[in-house]
Order: C-alpha cells, then sequence, then structure tokens
C-alpha cells in the first residue's frame, strides 16, 4: 500500500531495482568500484553477476506501464492510470526475481550458502519537497529511503538459520516442530 503523503498530485512513482547495479559494467556502482581502483567486478563472469527481473506492475489490480532510466537501469518508473491525489492510497504489486550476485563485490550477495540480503526488492524512492529522489545504487552505505511495512515469508531448508528483523510467527515455528 503506498500513500501519496505529498501535497502534489502524482502521476508516476519511481522505484529502485538495486540488484541491476550488479547486471553489468555500465552501471553507477561498476563505474564507482573501477574509478575507486577495485577491478573485481569489472572482470567478474556472468555467473558472479546479479539481476532484477520478472517484473510486471500492477496498481491496485490493473497492469501499469513500467519506463526504466535512460541512464541507470536500476531504476525505473511506473506510469499510473490515475492520477494520486494528496492522501490518497493505492496497492503496488509485481512478481520480481533476484539472482544474487556474488558477496565479493558488496552487500547483496551470496557466498557458498551463506545469502546476504539488503535493497534486494523493488524499491519506492522517496517524493518529498524537493520532489522524486530516483538515484542509482552506488557502495557508500545507507541510502535515502522510503519507510515503509512488509510482509515477507522466509522458506529456507531446515539446516539453515535465519536473521532478520521483524517477529516470529510463533504458529510457524510450532508446525515446524511438530513436523520435525
Amino acid at each position: 500500500e503506498y500513500t501519496n503523503h505529498s501535497p502534489q498530485t502524482l502521476n508516476e512513482i519511481w522505484f529502485h531495482l538495486w540488484p541491476n547495479a550488479y547486471k553489468n559494467n555500465e552501471t553507477e556502482f561498476a563505474r564507482q568500484e573501477l574509478a575507486s581502483g577495485k577491478t573485481r567486478f569489472h572482470f567478474a563472469t556472468d555467473e558472479d553477476r546479479g539481476f532484477i527481473d520478472s517484473l510486471d506492475f500492477k496498481v491496485d489490480g490493473k497492469s501499469v506501464k513500467l519506463e526504466y532510466d535512460a541512464k541507470h537501469i536500476d531504476i525505473a518508473k511506473i506510469i499510473l492510470n490515475e492520477p494520486l491525489k494528496p492522501g490518497d492510497k493505492i496497492n503496488i504489486s509485481t512478481p520480481f526475481r533476484v539472482k544474487l550476485p556474488s558477496s565479493d563485490f558488496s552487500r547483496l550477495g551470496h557466498t557458498g550458502q551463506q545469502y546476504q540480503l539488503g535493497q534486494w526488492y523493488p524499491k519506492p524512492a522517496v517524493y518529498d519537497r524537493k520532489g522524486w529522489h530516483p538515484m542509482p545504487y552506488v557502495n557508500q552505505g545507507e541510502f535515502y529511503s522510503e519507510y515503509g511495512s512488509f510482509e515477507v515469508r522466509i522458506t529456507v531448508p531446515q539446516n539453515y538459520v535465519v536473521a532478520a528483523s521483524g517477529v516470529m510467527d510463533a504458529n510457524a515455528e510450532e508446525e515446524q516442530q511438530i513436523a520435525e
């Protein structure tokens, strides 16, 4: 659910698709790595790179147009079918698939059976008094981001340990113990 907290009517909503920062050598992340003398990503194989795809955004159950930023493949916007007035809410949904890069590059990635997930989902950009703040992913720490509340279900093999913030669903934990 996205609420327009601004005094302006919105016709579009920008999203960060930051897993695409690991897609090729044309991203801001790739340029930053090379400029700082780090060549590991520049010479990475496709196997070690990552991306996000299979996006099919819908607003209140209706398809909307997705347009990628001309310069940054890790930024895109959805064009709303109807303007979103101040104070109004819409439901935005999309399936997506993320291929995790090697964790040798940054915080998103995997090595062996260890998975580090940060900035891995389509994430709305901030809209404030200065307008939209769509920005490409760079490896410099935290970002100017919207606050949000998400419902996430994580299913992993029994021998995995999940370290995350949030509240454990006691019923799911009990069901797992009964199944054992």
